[in-house]
């Protein structure tokens, strides 16, 4: 049986004669052609820029992120806090709740609850009037769930950006006569919000102190670490235009007016 197929085998080489090397040049080229199809020059090449594009946009990334965490671990820290202002972070995707970012703020602020003597909590920020909710009410709902007293713990959600969270968190500083305060958000986000802090009276002290990535609650990954920093980067880039584009564009991305359908 074996021999029979070696038999016709060696029948229809010599058929093809001459034209046999012809025939594996014509293999060649159209397995050559099939490739070109399959990975056109300019894809290919779209493609190596893309990569390069990601590697660059990775280590800046890593560059940035390692200067502002060892920055925000110099910012002065105090230890007998009259209030300690969380800052609004997000929602869940369908604005039904808290999102991991917030909670990852007030988790740890609750984890520095027998660490500092801290004696009121303000929760800022989060108004969202066209989703019917408002942030900073659902923070203080989870720190009186976890225990602390809500006699203690105060809610502001009028503002919606960092500029007027501090600027409600402050006339409610102001009012109280608080002069120690510290201020819970993450790294980058404390990285950005010193700036406006500079001009506060100078009897207030106000510490920053940014939750740690690696023992947060919920767990950081690195895609959350990488979106967050591209968000910080395109607020940096917000804040450089004039300001009515600014309020222009946070006032389409987070409307305070509500419409007479949602009404």
């Amino acid at each position: 049986m074996y021999t029979k197929e070696l038999v016709i085998v060696m029948i229809s080489i010599p058929d093809c004669g001459q034209d046999t090397n012809r025939w594996f040049h014509f293999l060649r080229n159209q397995t050559a052609t099939n490739h070109y199809r399959m990975s056109p020059p300019h894809l290919t090449k779209a493609f190596k820029w893309l990569l390069v594009f990601l590697v660059i946009d990775l280590l800046c990334s890593f560059i940035w992120s390692a200067y502002i965490i060892k920055k925000t671990k110099s910012f002065t820290k105090l230890t007998d806090l009259h209030a300690v202002v969380i800052l609004m972070g997000d929602f869940t995707n369908n604005y039904k709740g808290l999102g991991p970012e917030t909670l990852k703020r007030l988790n740890f602020a609750l984890s520095l609850h027998n660490d500092l003597s801290i004696d009121n909590y303000l929760c800022v920020g989060g108004s969202r009037p066209t989703e019917n909710i408002v942030g900073a009410d659902l923070m203080k709902e989870y720190l009186v769930q976890k225990g602390i007293s809500p006699v203690h713990v105060y809610a502001d959600g009028n503002s919606f950006d960092t500029r007027g969270n501090w600027a409600d968190a402050l006339q409610l500083i102001e009012q109280k006569n608080w002069k120690t305060i510290g201020v819970i958000s993450s790294a980058f986000h404390l990285y950005r919000f010193k700036e406006y802090i500079a001009p506060t009276n100078e009897e207030i002290q106000v510490s920053l102190i940014p939750f740690p990535y690696d023992r947060s609650t919920p767990k950081t990954t690195l895609a959350n670490l990488w979106i967050s920093i591209h968000y910080e980067w395109l607020t940096y880039a917000l804040y450089a235009m004039p300001e009515p584009v600014y309020d222009m564009i946070v006032s389409l991305l987070r409307p305070q007016q509500v419409s007479p359908q949602n009404t």
